[in-house]
C-alpha cells in the first residue's frame, strides 16, 4: 500500500529485525554517512532493538523522509529480514520526480557490486558439483581463451584467489557504460584489455572487478551456458528471485526508477559489457530473499542451491584487508566482506556503488540505503 509523502510499504508482524537491505543510490560518502547516522539513531529512545518490526517500521516512517529531504535523496527502498525470512519492506519517495511517480518495492535497481556475492554463489555451485576446484588454476577451465600473463603466473591465478580478491588483479577501468542493446565489447575483448597482474597472486588483497569478470568466463566455459542464463537457472530462480536478472530485457526499463546526477539531471538506463562484478538488476525484496537464504545459523533452511558448509566457506575470511578498504572491513571471504563488531559479532556483507550505490548486510542489525542518485 502507499503511505504518506509518497511512501509505499508492507509489513509482516515479526518481533525483531536481523538485517535491513537497501536499494538505490547517492554519492558513496553520503550513503555511508546516512547509514552511520541512522545506525546511531536507533539506539536512542525512539527505537529499541527488542521492539517489534511494526514498531521499527513506524520509526523508519518518521526518520527516513526527514533524512531524504536533508540529503536530497529522491527515493529509497528498504527490506528487513528476520530468521531467514522477509519480515518487512518499504519504499519512500519517488521513482520519477517530474512525474511525481511514487517509488514502490517492485522497482528494479542496479545492485552493482552486490553482484559479486551472487556470482560467488554461482561459482560455488560448480564447486559443489565437482566441476571446478577452488585451488585449481582458472586457466585449466578456459579452453577458448588464454590469460595474457606468463605461464608461471597462470598457475598462481586460482579460483579461490579470484573469489577472494587476492589474485593480484587490478580494480579495472570504471565508467564503461552502454545504452541497453547497444553494441559493446565482448567479454573476451574486455578481459584481453583488462586482465593483468599488479601484485603477485596470493600476496594480498586488491579489490578487483576484473577478477570477478574473469569468473564470468569460467562459469560460461564450464557450464556451457551464457552467464546470465546459468545464474538464472542455478541461483536466482531457485532462491525465488524471479524479478532479478543479469541480462537486460525490456520489462526492466519500465520497472526502473529514474536516475539523477548530483545536479538533478536524469541519467538514462545503462548496462556494462560484463556482468559478474556488477551487472545484477534486482528489486529490494529479491535481495532480501538472497540475504535470508545465506543465513547459516539457527535460521538456516535448505535453499536448494548451496549446502550450509558451502555458505560458511563464502563467509570465511580468506585474506586480510589493509589500507583504505580496511577502514570498513577486516577481511574478505568469497564475494563477501567480513568484519568483527565491537560486541564480538561477525558482520558479513557487501556494498555496491558507482554509479548507483546499493548496500546490504546479512548480519548487521541495521543498514540504510539512499536511492536514485548518481555519483
Amino acid at each position: 500500500m502507499t503511505g504518506r509523502d509518497g511512501t509505499s510499504k508492507k509489513s509482516a508482524g515479526h518481533q525483531q529485525q536481523i538485517a535491513l537491505w537497501r536499494i538505490g543510490s547517492r554519492a558513496a560518502a553520503l550513503t555511508f554517512f546516512v547509514w552511520v547516522f541512522l545506525l546511531g539513531g536507533c539506539g536512542r529512545q525512539s527505537y529499541e532493538p527488542g521492539d517489534s518490526v511494526d514498531a521499527f517500521s513506524v520509526h523508519l516512517d518518521q526518520r527516513v523522509p526527514r533524512l531524504m529531504n536533508r540529503y536530497g535523496v529522491p527515493g529509497l527502498s528498504i527490506a528487513i529480514v528476520r530468521e531467514g525470512q522477509l519480515a518487512w519492506s518499504g519504499a519512500y519517495g519517488y521513482a520519477n520526480l517530474a512525474q511525481r511517480r511514487e517509488l514502490t518495492v517492485e522497482a528494479i535497481f542496479r545492485v552493482e557490486s552486490i553482484s559479486k556475492s551472487v556470482t560467488a554463489w554461482g561459482v560455488m555451485r560448480l564447486v559443489e558439483q565437482r566441476l571446478v576446484g577452488l585451488d585449481d588454476p582458472v586457466q585449466q577451465y578456459l579452453k577458448s581463451w588464454e590469460l595474457p600473463v606468463s605461464e608461471k603466473d597462470r598457475r598462481e591465478i586460482t579460483v579461490r584467489r579470484l573469489l577472494s580478491n587476492s589474485a593480484g588483479m587490478p580494480l579495472g577501468i570504471l565508467g564503461q557504460e552502454y545504452a541497453p542493446q547497444h553494441e559493446m565489447p565482448s567479454l573476451r575483448d574486455y578481459l584481453l584489455r583488462e586482465v593483468r597482474l599488479v601484485i603477485q597472486p596470493g600476496s594480498g588483497f586488491i579489490y578487483s572487478n576484473v577478477g570477478f569478470n574473469l569468473l564470468e568466463l569460467l562459469v560460461e566455459e564450464v557450464s556451457g551456458q551464457d552467464f546470465a542464463a546459468y545464474m538464472a537457472d542455478e541461483v536466482l530462480l531457485p532462491l525465488g528471485m524471479h524479478d532479478s536478472s543479469f541480462a537486460w530485457h525490456d520489462t526492466i526499463r519500465t520497472a526502473m526508477p529514474s536516475g539523477y546526477d548530483l545536479k538533478g539531471n536524469t541519467v538514462p538506463p545503462y548496462v556494462y559489457p560484463v556482468k559478474a562484478a556488477g551487472g545484477l538488476l534486482a528489486p529490494v525484496e529479491d535481495i532480501a530473499r538472497f540475504v535470508g537464504a545465506a543465513m547459516t545459523g539457527a535460521s538456516f533452511m535448505d535453499n536448494g542451491v548451496l549446502r550450509r558448509d558451502s555458505l560458511r566457506q563464502l563467509h570465511t575470511p580468506q585474506v586480510n584487508i589493509p589500507g583504505l578498504y580496511g577502514l570498513v572491513a577486516d577481511a574478505y571471504g568469497f564475494g563477501h566482506f567480513i568484519e568483527w563488531l565491537p560486541d564480538g559479532r561477525r558482520a558479513v556483507w557487501h556494498g555496491g556503488c558507482l554509479p548507483f550505490a546499493s548496500v546490504f548486510s546479512m548480519k548487521r542489525a541495521l543498514y540504510l540505503k539512499a536511492a536514485n542518485r548518481r555519483i
